[in-house]
């Protein structure tokens, strides 16, 4: 069943779906794609790279343009500095959105949106090594299914001779235990608030259009002062992009991590990390039409 939906959510990837002006407004300030060098400076294993493969299509449903549909399948992949360079298990993700924009405004655009999302690593061996005594990250089996509900705001400013878009966002995240295995209930936090800040300056011409991403997440279900203070029950990334080319997708980028592993089974580590590498961002489109 669930290759079944990624399958299908990957093959919408070659369908000329229509798209909704709220696509304008995501693809301006998300990028849809990395590659980082090494395993960048902190406390990730010897890599020789980290890469997310990732694109989102969406559909109008209806002509006065207040609701819409996304899809979004990706694929998050780390190659070991060893022997052969192994791939770790990846991590692959199918995310359906529905979109509704109660009302127009030339200044800001204000939007719901309601995610039901999936996360597997591809594995079915059992989770937990009992041998071991530990979560068998080589053959063991991660998977969740969650939804969330947001709001989102997203508006345009000029400063000096260029445009600035500004995109907000604040989520609730809830993982009911659906399909999942029992050994993780304990463990992964099945409750979540996430909130993202993107600032993008958009250039008419040349280079130096720059972005910066700031997205933070608090883990609820087990919160204590104890953990908040050892940095257990929050995430953090920071991102700063920079256009070095002239009318490419492909920017540098700068980023620091700290939090939870994102990575499947790998989620009970807590990362530390600076990366630095290329990162694919749209060109700019229109953002109100």
């Amino acid at each position: 069943m669930i290759k079944a939906l990624l399958l299908f959510f990957i093959s919408l990837s070659f369908l000329g779906l229509s798209q909704s002006r709220l696509d304008s407004v995501f693809k301006s300030t998300e990028s849809m794609g990395y590659i980082s060098a090494k395993e960048g400076f902190g406390n990730l294993p010897s890599l020789l790279f980290e890469g997310m493969i990732q694109n989102k299509f969406y559909l109008s449903v209806d002509k006065k343009n207040k609701w819409a549909i996304s899809f979004e399948p990706k694929v998050n992949v780390r190659m070991k500095m060893e022997h052969s360079f192994p791939i770790i298990n990846p991590s692959f993700h199918a995310i359906g959105d529905v979109l509704y924009k109660p009302k127009t405004n030339q200044e800001i655009m204000r939007f719901w949106s309601l995610r039901v999302g999936h996360h597997s690593n591809g594995q079915e061996d059992y989770f937990y090594d009992w041998v071991k005594q530990d979560i068998d990250y080589e053959d063991g089996s991660f998977s969740t299914n969650y939804l969330a509900l947001g709001y989102n705001d997203c508006r345009q400013k000029i400063w000096g001779n260029s445009k600035v878009v500004i995109r907000r966002k604040l989520e609730f995240e809830a993982h009911p235990n659906l399909y999942r295995n029992p050994y993780m209930d304990d463990m992964y936090d099945d409750l979540r608030l996430n909130g993202t800040y993107v600032v993008r300056k958009n250039k008419d011409k040349g280079v130096g259009s720059m972005m910066l991403e700031v997205e933070s997440t608090l883990l609820c279900e087990q919160f204590s002062f104890n953990r908040l203070v050892s940095g257990e029950t929050f995430t953090l990334r920071t991102r700063y992009s920079y256009q070095f080319l002239p009318s490419a997708d492909v920017w540098a980028y700068a980023e620091y991590y700290h939090g939870q592993d994102y990575y499947n089974l790998y989620f009970n580590n807590i990362l530390d990390v600076l990366k630095i590498g290329l990162l694919i961002v749209p060109k700019k489109a229109p953002i109100f039409h």
